[in-house]
């Protein structure tokens, strides 16, 4: 009962970010492409429909240059530390889509190579890269008159045939934009390592998003079996989704199992939200559940953190909350819910934290 906020905070960072950063799966290398290319107004139709680095960027208010970013971060004293998280975890899932979307780009460099009304095939004749084990080719079809469907293929170098499904997804494009719309996308990274045995990750990402102008964004990326760099790895399972209205306020939030309690060798859900104004103003709510929790067997349920942060990025608010069930100690002596570590005014705070959790 005495984990504090700043302890937990660390153990947030270690059990959130370790996935994320390993889920980028990508190309590092020039595309190889002559730059001859210049798409027709047909090919541009299909092109144009692909999702994009930009209209997957999450993002949330911060210091409008880098030297101000500099400063920012080293204030760690002063700067909420939630607050730091989500943005740390949004720049991991940022770099980790665009890693996926950039190996469809180099791709989508080449001339196609089968044409119809209906198809577009870009297929390289050799690997990209004389590191890369595989061939790669990108097939697009129209579902119908407002949709398509799109899938990202490997062979292996050495294999004329054997085209395997990598990546896969539909969209139905916004026509007031380009690489705008609502749809999915899937990586199967055990297949993926099949034939490139340079790729540690194992499981499944999928990614729903709707980046329609006119709606704002959403974009939900769910792990599953997850396991990364090693094979000693526990498969992981969650979820990050993230939100943003066309007046720029949004929420980012992530729920995964994770083993956070080591010594209790059980799995524990842990859940982090966080919202936020369009001035920078904020708040994460964090929620700790699983019977490895209560450690000391004192019938605790569940760890709640709340922190809130002005539009300066400054802790304006903190506290450590701890639940316990009904007949336990803690319950009997009127201590529970347990409040520890408060620090500042809740009513600094922009949303309702009961507004969050339901």
């Amino acid at each position: 009962m005495s984990m504090n906020r700043r302890k937990l905070l660390m153990a947030l960072a270690i059990v959130s970010l370790s996935a994320l950063h390993a889920a980028a799966c990508g190309s590092d290398h020039d595309n190889g492409g002559s730059g001859e290319y210049v798409p027709s107004e047909e090919d541009l139709q299909f092109i144009n429909s692909v999702p994009d680095a930009d209209s997957l960027l999450m993002s949330i208010p911060s210091a409008s240059d880098q030297d101000s970013e500099a400063k920012l971060l080293a204030k760690v004293g002063e700067t909420s530390q939630y607050y730091l998280v989500t943005r740390k975890c949004m720049h991991e899932l940022n770099f980790g889509l665009n890693s996926m979307l950039s190996i469809i780009e180099e791709v989508l460099e080449l001339p196609p190579t089968e044409t119809t009304a209906e198809t577009r095939i870009w297929q390289a004749e050799q690997p990209l890269s004389g590191m890369d084990s595989f061939v790669p080719r990108f097939r697009m079809n129209r579902l119908d008159a407002s949709s398509f469907y799109y899938m990202y293929e490997w062979r292996p170098k050495d294999e004329p045939e054997g085209w395997i499904k990598i990546w896969w997804g539909e969209i139905v494009p916004d026509e007031s934009a380009i690489h705008r719309g609502k749809g999915e996308m899937h990586f199967d990274f055990d297949t993926a390592a099949e034939i490139d045995s340079s790729i540690s990750e194992r499981g499944m990402l999928d990614i729903e998003f709707d980046t329609r102008t006119t709606n704002g964004r959403s974009i939900k990326v769910s792990l599953t079996d997850f396991t990364s760099q090693t094979d000693d790895d526990s498969p992981a399972s969650g979820t990050y989704g993230f939100s943003e209205t066309p007046e720029l306020e949004g929420s980012f939030s992530f729920d995964i199992e994770s083993n956070w309690a080591p010594e209790s060798y059980e799995y524990e859900n842990l859940a982090v939200e966080t919202r936020w104004q369009s001035d920078g103003t904020g708040q994460s709510q964090v929620v700790i559940t699983g019977d490895g929790i209560d450690i000391d067997h004192s019938g605790l349920e569940m760890i709640e953190v709340r922190e809130c942060w002005n539009g300066s990025f400054k802790e304006t608010y903190g506290v450590s909350i701890y639940h316990f069930e009904k007949g336990s100690e803690a319950d009997d002596l009127g201590q529970n819910p347990f409040y520890s570590e408060e620090e500042g005014n809740a009513r600094t705070c922009p949303f309702s934290f009961e507004s969050m959790a339901d």
